[in-house]
């Protein structure tokens, strides 16, 4: 018998921590698209749409970035060219300080989009046509509506150049 204790102890706790986990599990996220598994996949139209709130006309405001976004971009393991941007958020109305307080998240959350999509070859030659444009901004704009929640409306591209060195 007082081998069998232990043995019993296990299996109860074992079923107990179970229970408890299925019992306090979160909510399941409901995702739009998760660019984490194909960054090289654009966001659909409904997806984009399901994200982006709709603001009547006048009713939004804009944040702009106060630094630029510097990426490289490489080929095989040596930077060929740098992409700098500058970047402006459209936000609905009076949730400017909102998107101020969360702007160091936005930020990495960005650049985290951003050296994916260079990586995934999306600063090539021909980048600048609007198919690429668009997979970019729709990017960011999914990356900002799960980061800062469903006040951004729109990211906006402001400047974009590409320099090689």
């Amino acid at each position: 018998m007082a081998k069998l204790l232990p043995i019993l102890l296990a299996v109860v706790g074992v079923a107990g921590g179970g229970a408890a986990g299925y019992v306090l599990r979160p909510d399941p996220v409901d995702t739009v698209h998760d660019t984490s598994v194909h960054p090289d996949c654009p966001p659909s139209e409904t997806a984009i749409a399901a994200v982006a709130p709709t603001v009547a006309q006048g009713e939004s405001a804009f944040v702009k970035f106060d630094n630029q976004f510097v990426v490289p971009v490489t080929s095989s393991d040596a930077v060929v060219s740098l992409v700098v941007l500058s970047l402006t958020l459209e936000v609905a109305e009076g949730a400017q300080d909102g998107v101020f307080a969360r702007m160091p998240k936005l930020r990495d959350a960005f650049l985290g989009v951003l050296f994916d999509h260079s990586s995934a070859g999306g600063f090539s030659v021909d980048f600048v046509n609007g198919k690429g444009l668009d997979t970019l901004r729709g990017l960011l704009r999914e990356t900002a509506v799960g980061t800062a929640g469903p006040e951004i409306v729109d990211v906006l591209i402001v400047d974009l150049v590409k320099q090689d060195v």
